[in-house]
């Protein structure tokens, strides 16, 4: 394994033996697994701290502090605060897709023919509808 390809090896003088030389690919790939490693440290390291600060202003707070509730779901309207911006963002840039000069091709749908709603045929089914009588009072 790693003792195989010198990984970690120390010469007998002391100094570690001379590695190979890298190709470019193989420089960019070893980048990317370094930039992709140092993302996730990132987000985990972040995700925790903000764990960790909800843990320690909730546990404060039960010790009678002094400071108002509403820093312990501070951060929480925060994050719904974002999210409904960027769903606000989403729904109203929304913009219609031009069909200047686009033909659908709805034939194959049943749609095509230039034949109307009025000209269609009625939708044939097996099963019958007989709505329920009409409740009328009885004379007494």
């Amino acid at each position: 394994g790693d003792v195989e390809n010198g990984y970690g090896a120390v010469g007998e003088d002391g100094k570690t033996p001379q590695q190979s030389n890298l190709t470019e690919e193989e420089k960019e790939e070893l980048r990317a697994q370094v930039m992709a490693g140092s993302s996730r440290l990132g987000s985990k390291c972040c995700s925790q701290g903000f764990l960790l600060f909800i843990v320690i202003v909730f546990v404060s707070k039960l010790q009678g502090g002094s400071f108002s509730s509403l820093w312990i779901i501070s951060p929480f309207l925060f994050i719904a605060g974002i999210v409904l911006c960027c769903l606000g963002c989403a729904i109203f840039g929304i913009q219609e897709v031009p069909t200047d000069g686009v033909e659908f091709d709805t034939a194959e749908f049943g749609y095509g023919g230039g034949t109307s709603a009025t000209e269609m045929p009625p939708a044939r089914s097996s099963v019958h509808y007989a709505p329920p009588p009409a409740a009328t009072p009885s004379p007494v």
